[in-house]
């Protein structure tokens, strides 16, 4: 049987650029290092999302969504300061 994870496909993408992320931030050390911290966040959440909506036979509900989006941004923001800053 399978489930689906309509609101977290795209945090989903987002998760799996994880070793990107960090191999372009590591020229600095606490940046590599942040955006590991929170991409493992990000996973977390997202594994304990698609194992609440396994055990239950249901799809996330809005706070699961929510909760992922707020990591999916703070993991894509760290880089994206990153990025900003190093092309100034």
């Amino acid at each position: 049987m399978t489930y689906s994870l309509w609101g977290i496909d795209h945090s989903l993408q987002t998760i799996s650029r994880l070793p990107d992320f960090t191999a372009y931030t590591l020229a600095d050390k606490n940046i590599a290092l942040k955006v590991v911290k929170r991409g493992t966040k990000l996973g977390d959440t997202i594994n304990e999302c698609i194992k609440n909506c396994y055990l239950n036979g249901r799809a996330p509900n809005w706070w699961e969504i929510k909760k992922i989006k707020f990591y999916e941004w703070r993991f894509r923001k760290v880089r994206n300061d990153y990025k900003k800053n190093k092309s100034a």
